[in-house]
């Protein structure tokens, strides 16, 4: 039986294995403390930068909640984006579904606009009624940060109020790569 030790220092090897081709997925990553071999294992949790609300780079007025951090867009076409200034190439009205026929029309809408190489998309989830927010307005930006859209999706605001406001998304969609 190998002492503690050795599982600690295995784990640290297994650790910088696995980590060795792994991007950051936001800036500040790259500040924050690598792990030791006590913390290999399990990495302590970290806030996100652009969702923490201390962050200088999130619009002001726009929730944290309808914005993905995505990395990999200039600071022009970010500006576009937020603003409304980019070409909407496809729309996805989702008024009147349920959760999980929303999330179902979601996945197909996204993952048909990709292949149809569709940059720019708009993602109407509604607001709401009164004071409460609509359960697609809460859920919609979940689905897009996570997979399989995740890989898809470079980055989303909330829309312009011409565009549907807090109530629509702008969603940019990344490139295809070649192979």
């Amino acid at each position: 039986m190998a002492d503690e030790g050795e599982d600690e220092e295995e784990g640290l090897r297994l650790w910088r294995y696995v980590t060795r081709s792994v991007r950051p997925l936001w800036r500040g990553w790259e500040n924050s403390p690598q792990p030791s071999a006590k913390t290999a294992a399990k990495p302590a949790p970290r806030a996100h930068p652009e969702t923490s609300g201390q962050s200088r780079s999130l619009p002001p007025g726009i929730p944290a909640a309808l914005q993905h951090p995505g990395t990999g867009l200039d600071r022009r076409s970010d500006e576009k984006l937020r603003r409304g200034k980019m070409a909407i190439e496809g729309r996805l009205d989702l008024h009147g579904h349920g959760r999980d026929r929303a999330h179902e029309l979601l996945q197909q809408f996204i993952q048909d606009s990709y292949v149809r190489e569709r940059r720019c998309v708009l993602v109407i989830t509604g607001k709401g009624r009164g004071d409460t927010p609509g359960v697609l307005r809460e859920a919609v930006p979940g689905w897009l940060s996570t997979a399989p859209l995740a890989a898809l999706v470079l980055r989303f605001y909330s829309a312009q109020p011409r565009d549907g406001g807090t109530g629509a998304l702008y969603v940019l969609l990344r490139r295809q790569r070649g192979d």
